[in-house]
């Protein structure tokens, strides 16, 4: 009885039927030396796990800075804060002056209008005056004129001072560069809204910081009343300019005229108040800024 298996036997020098070479796996197993299937190998050693963290919090408020850190460019100057210095001085002047001013305008305006009839003109054939007021008013109007073109120039150069100053504060504040808060005034259209609007800033910018003093923020009424007033007036003006105009050819135009003129005097004395405390507050509100500024600031006069 023999107890080979059926088959013939494996040739000379072949390995048998379903056993792999010398020193390779078998069909299946894993190469000498590496761990089996899904199993890490014999030396690796697990990450230790991660230590517990606290919970995330509520963010933190955004809250902007009083002041921008300075400048850390190599060869560029440090933010230079400029105080209202003389240029205060001067404008409180002119403002206070133009005040006391637009009064004797005023009065000489009320005593010509009244002496005006509705259909008389102002300038006869004779080219003097009829009316005994019309002299003392128009050497009121002339130096009115004179102390509002002054206080116009000082007054725009202050402007621009503290709008610098105000950008160093709060620069998020402001959409147009610092040169039009100088420019703007002479603008045709825009001199109607964008100072306005940078004044706004400039007061706002100018108060206590966002955070750190409790101090509620300046109301804007003074700001708004100020500008209500000088527009007003300048609407006032330019209708008068178009009567005076006019009266050339129609003689009861002048009495519109002198109502008009009038009015605007009435509206610049309380302008002209109210714009010296727009002056004052911004002065002083950014003097106290200036006390909380760092040591990279460099106030100059």
């Amino acid at each position: 009885m023999s107890f080979h298996s059926a088959g013939p036997p494996p040739r000379y020098g072949q390995e048998p039927y379903r056993q792999e070479p010398y020193g390779q796996p078998t069909y299946g197993q894993p190469t000498y030396g590496q761990p089996t299937s899904g199993q890490p190998p014999q030396w690796y050693a697990p990450p230790p796990p991660a230590p517990p963290t606290a919970p995330p919090g509520p963010p933190a408020p955004l809250v902007p800075p009083p002041h921008p850190a300075p400048s850390s460019r190599p060869g560029r100057p440090a933010p230079r804060l400029r105080p209202g210095g003389n240029v205060e001085t001067a404008l409180g002047v002119l403002l206070a002056a133009n005040a006391l001013a637009a009064l004797p305008a005023a009065v000489t305006g009320f005593l010509l209008f009244r002496e005006l009839p509705p259909d008389a003109g102002l300038m006869p054939v004779g080219g003097a005056s009829a009316y005994g007021s019309y002299d003392l008013n128009s050497f009121t109007g002339v130096i009115q004129g004179a102390l509002l073109l002054v206080t116009a120039a000082v007054f725009t150069l202050w402007f621009h001072r503290v709008r610098v100053n105000a950008g160093l504060f709060e620069p998020y504040r402001f959409r147009h560069g610092a040169g039009w808060a100088a420019g703007g005034w002479y603008v045709p259209v825009v001199c109607w809204w964008l100072p306005f609007r940078t004044a706004l800033g400039i007061w706002a910018a100018s108060g206590p910081p966002p955070a750190g003093t409790g101090r509620p923020p300046a109301s804007v009424a003074p700001v708004a009343a100020w500008w209500f007033l000088w527009v007003s007036a300048e609407a006032t003006a330019l209708l008068a300019l178009g009567a005076r105009l006019l009266d050339q050819d129609v003689p009861h135009w002048a009495r519109t005229a002198t109502g008009l003129a009038l009015a605007e005097d009435v509206l610049l004395l309380p302008a002209a108040v109210l714009a010296l405390v727009f002056v004052r507050k911004v002065s002083a509100m950014q003097q106290a800024r200036l006390r909380l500024a760092p040591a990279g600031y460099v106030p100059v006069g």
